[in-house]
């Protein structure tokens, strides 16, 4: 997106409603602050099935690598049907077992369109730092885990022979991108999120949305904040309050009240609906 390309995007749900919660918000965040004369598209496929077939039918060391053989698949088989130049991912070099340099190789093997890497050479504490500097780093931090299939050791540098041990799932595939889902903008999305604290004065609301945002839906807090200046002075905030964090999908306030906490202040991140649901009942 930031070189001028139309980018989509490509959600394989393999948990359910929870993870598809916690995607739509760093969705929602990334297309609100980033996309600029189109509106991007979320194709959505239920994975369930297919991480049980895998679960069910490869060795615990390869699931890591059919795992992402078969993301590859179904990717190729989207941007075949919608003519799609080449496809994206986040991964980097040995971050993780399937993702050292022969691990990659293998999987990429498997499919025949352009696979770009913007990441590829970037270390974990660069890529944390990048998250953190555009505001997604600790919503983030809640879907990584999801995608662990493993249960011990992970093959690191896979070989043709280990494909006669991962089945084609062709039936599982084939049913997934049949039955894909496809939003376009904005994912509406209903935050659930409670928040468990009665109110009282050392409470303190702090909107960190743009002012333009703030003028077109005001909320009633406490304070107006950028979410860059309050980065810039985490000193202004004191331990002896509690204080929650708002802003328009709950990324950005997620972030923040991440680096407040980090300092033994106790501090919520929250969306605008679950804000106005928490000022309704108090």
């Amino acid at each position: 997106m930031k070189r001028g390309c139309k980018v989509d995007f490509l959600f394989l749900n393999i948990i359910g409603e929870k993870l598809m919660f916690d995607v739509s918000k760093v969705y929602n965040f990334l297309i609100a602050r980033y996309t600029f004369t189109y509106t991007p598209k979320m194709f959505i496929i239920d994975g369930k099935e297919i991480i049980e077939s895998i679960k069910n039918e490869v060795p615990d060391n390869l699931r890591q690598i059919a795992y992402k053989i078969v993301l590859y698949k179904i990717s190729e088989l989207i941007a075949q049907k919608n003519n799609y130049l080449a496809l994206v991912s986040g991964e980097s070099i040995a971050q993780k077992s399937s993702q050292t340099l022969k691990s990659l190789l293998f999987i990429e093997k498997q499919i025949s369109i352009t696979m770009l890497r913007p990441l590829l050479s970037f270390d974990k504490i660069e890529i944390t730092d990048k998250a953190r500097q555009i505001g997604t780093f600790s919503s983030s931090e809640k879907i990584k885990e999801y995608c662990d299939l493993s249960e011990g050791p992970v093959t690191t540098a896979p070989h043709e022979l280990d494909m006669k041990k991962i089945p084609s799932f062709k039936k599982e595939i084939d049913k997934g991108v049949k039955n894909v889902l496809i939003k376009k903008g904005v994912l509406m999305i209903k935050d659930t999120k409670q928040i468990n604290i009665p109110f009282n004065s050392k409470i303190v609301s702090i909107d960190i949305r743009p002012s333009t945002k703030q003028k077109n839906n005001p909320i009633k807090t406490d304070k107006q904040m950028s979410y860059s200046k309050a980065l810039k002075n985490l000193d202004f905030f004191q331990k002896e309050k509690i204080y929650l964090i708002v802003c328009e999908f709950g990324v950005l306030s997620e972030n923040l009240s991440f680096e407040i906490k980090k300092r033994g202040v106790k501090a919520i991140g929250l969306s605008v609906n679950a804000f106005k649901n928490y000022s309704k009942k108090n």
